[in-house]
């Protein structure tokens, strides 16, 4: 127990800084980016109410999209919460129970759309899905470094600097 709670005092150290950056635009830009997730996987479940799921692969693609669609709507609620409440709520966002759920909706939401876009081009060729599924992931790594790089960067002071 002691060691979960030595984790949740280092996850809010770390996100505490973050969570007073956020500003309601913020949240506002995080609300479309859910819709979006939501309304892609709602498109890829009526198209393939349309064409039918003839293959394994299609059949996959259906199932991750049916489980997305709530991943993103209650990711959706989850940064309402907060842009409802403001600033007021930050010490909440900076807790494991905060921003740690939301990530992991994210991360949940983010897989099974990526997965069921898989699941469609695996339909058509399985090298291209393999193909599709290595870069999607090698982009996640870079825009996750590219971001620690960025907020060292700034947590540094280097940002007024040339």
């Amino acid at each position: 127990m002691k060691r979960f709670r030595k984790l949740q005092d280092q996850y809010e150290q770390i996100m505490t800084p973050m969570a007073r950056r956020i500003t309601a635009a913020h949240w506002e830009r995080t609300r479309s980016i859910t819709l979006s997730g939501a309304g892609l996987s709602t498109a890829i479940v009526f198209l393939l109410t349309q064409i039918g799921l003839g293959s394994c692969a299609l059949s996959t693609s259906f199932f991750c999209a049916v489980l997305a669609i709530p991943v993103w709507i209650a990711l959706w609620q989850v940064g309402d919460a907060y842009l409802f409440h403001g600033e007021s709520s930050h010490t909440h966002f900076a807790k494991v129970q905060g921003s740690g759920v939301g990530v992991l909706l994210f991360f949940c939401g983010g897989l099974l759309l990526l997965s069921s876009f898989v699941g469609l081009i695996w339909h058509f060729s399985g090298i291209a899905a393999g193909v599709f599924f290595v870069a999607s992931l090698a982009m996640v790594v870079f825009v996750y470094k590219h971001q620690t790089a960025v907020r060292a960067w700034v947590d540094r002071g280097d940002a007024g600097e040339a």
